[in-house]
């Protein structure tokens, strides 16, 4: 939607009106209105408010009904600042007074110019394609269950709190758990993990490491296990006792499984 701003004019108290294109705000005027030369006020008095004649603007899209003028003003420099004054006064006029703007928006001076626009009057609505003024969680536009938070430090002046299986702007990606600092379902140590699918996960040690049932976790080959392994010693041979011997087998089945990854 075009944008509608008014200056003030310093041929003779004109008030003028130009229009640029914008989203974000409303049209202040579509007309061009001069002041009678009869209501102009005397340097002793501080001006009334008058009307003029109004003309349509060719360029508007929208009709406003036009802004009463407050006098003779004029816009003046001070310091790199346009100012609002009365002609006669000197005094200082509100760039404001006279505005109407539509309902949910109000009227705020342009920093440093003698210009104003319409804009919402809560800081953190937003402007829809017919120039309402609207919640910006109005349209919900985050994905896959994510719930909208109004935040105004937010470009959007929105934000979405996602699901813990989703991430994103709009919650619109599938959260990699294995991108996590530990994911609950990988060994402690070094492991390689794999994203198959949604909450589908392979989660192995890495090469070089192997899996250690007891401690649950990757355990670089080489490194000495904790496995202590008792059994009673027998009055026959010392072959049968570490070869042949019931316990001494079980005992090499256990060392072989806590160094194999499952």
């Amino acid at each position: 939607m075009p944008k509608y701003s008014y200056e003030l004019d310093f041929g003779g108290g004109d008030v003028s009106t130009t229009t640029t294109p914008a989203a974000t705000t409303t049209a202040v005027s579509t007309t061009t209105v001069t002041s009678s030369e009869s209501a102009a006020p005397s340097s002793s008095e501080k001006p009334t408010t008058t009307a003029g004649p109004a003309t349509e603007d060719t360029n508007a899209t929208t009709a406003i009904p036009p802004i009463p003028t407050i006098g003779p003003r004029k816009c003046g420099n001070v310091e790199d600042t346009d100012i609002c004054y009365y002609e006669n006064s000197r005094e200082p006029c509100d760039i404001c007074e006279g505005v109407m703007c539509p309902v949910g928006k109000k009227c705020v001076k342009r920093d440093k110019m003698c210009l104003a626009d319409c804009v919402c009057e809560k800081d953190t609505d937003v402007v829809d394609k017919d120039g309402i003024c609207r919640n910006p969680c109005y349209k919900n536009q985050c994905q896959n269950g994510g719930s909208c938070v109004v935040d105004a430090n937010k470009l959007s002046k929105f934000r979405c709190e996602c699901l813990k299986e989703y991430e994103g702007v709009l919650c619109e990606n599938m959260h990699n758990f294995c991108l996590d600092p530990k994911p609950s379902f990988c060994p402690a140590g070094q492991y390689t993990c794999q994203m198959l699918g949604f909450q589908n996960y392979t989660c192995e040690c890495a090469e070089g490491f192997f899996y250690d049932i007891s401690g649950k976790t990757c355990v670089k080959v080489g490194e000495i296990v904790n496995i202590t392994l008792v059994f009673k010693q027998t009055y026959y041979s010392e072959l049968y006792n570490n070869v042949t011997h019931p316990e001494a087998i079980e005992a090499r089945r256990t060392i072989s499984a806590a160094v194999s990854v499952p």
